[in-house]
């Protein structure tokens, strides 16, 4: 009896451990027999990037706030005209980034003033009253206003990234921050990568049951998940003037992990 109910204890837990990994997101797979083969499947595809993003912008510093803001206001206008000119559209222009703050200067400290020698006790009294320094006014808070507005740019022809970085600095933006290179849909990638990690766990699978010498049986389980991507690298530096930024593009790298568990069995004497 008492066997009984640890049995069953095993299997609610199990069962609430698989409701609380489902509500995660995560797999548990529950195999129905003591033998089995566990095997990881990874595929990876690689394809040049087709777009680019990149975050450009201005940023000015002026005693007066109005100032400033409309300093960065002309300059952001005539960056963005700039990188329209080389055929971006308007809906690859997003303002991701505006600010205003004020940044102010240290305060140097305070002259000592040198006490008097008095003459006379008399003397010392005048002295002291006449040497009285006046009561401090509050000092004005001296300092600057900083205005930064930032761009974000998705540019299509990649053939144009030099030419987009370098008109606009040239058209007064003093502000970049990175290339990402990206393909826009990656669902062509996925499936190669996805079709090569099942292809190597199926082969994983039938190296380790030869090796165990054990008859390999039908799937139980199978999960998947993507493991990341990157690009190559990129390469960012400014030149001579009127001359284009180099940059480098390199690859973007889908990679697809499988996790198949397979049943197997003892081989038969006709398997030998």
């Amino acid at each position: 009896m008492q066997r009984t109910f640890s049995i069953q204890s095993l299997i609610s837990i199990l069962i609430a451990l698989a409701c609380a990994a489902c509500a995660h997101g995560r797999t548990i797979s529950i195999a129905t027999s003591d033998r089995g083969i566990s095997v990881m499947g990874v595929g990876k595809a690689s394809a040049p990037p087709d777009i680019a993003r990149t975050s450009i912008g201005v940023e000015v510093r002026a005693a007066d706030v109005q100032q400033a803001t409309n300093d960065a206001t002309a300059r952001m206008n005539a960056v963005t005209q700039a990188i329209k000119q080389l055929g971006v559209a308007d809906k690859d222009l997003r303002t991701h980034s505006f600010s205003i703050g004020f940044e102010q200067e240290p305060t140097p400290p305070p002259t000592p003033v040198p006490a008097a020698v008095p003459a006379s006790r008399s003397a010392a009294a005048t002295s002291v009253a006449a040497s009285a320094p006046a009561p401090e006014q509050p000092a004005t808070p001296r300092g600057y206003y900083r205005v930064s507005n930032m761009l974000e740019v998705t540019i299509r022809d990649l053939n144009a990234v030099g030419k987009v970085l370098q008109a606009a600095t040239a058209a007064g933006a003093n502000n970049v921050w990175g290339i990402n290179f990206e393909i826009e849909n990656t669902d062509t990638l996925k499936v190669q990568a996805r079709a090569q990690a099942v292809q190597r766990a199926q082969q994983a699978a039938a190296e380790l049951a030869q090796l165990a010498g054990v008859k390999l049986g039908k799937v139980i389980s199978v999960s998947e998940g993507e493991s990341g991507g990157g690009g190559g690298p990129v390469l960012m530096s400014m030149r001579a003037a009127n001359d284009e930024v180099p940059i480098e593009r390199g690859e973007i790298t889908v990679s697809y992990g499988v996790r198949v568990l397979y049943d197997s069995k003892e081989k038969d004497h006709d398997d030998k």
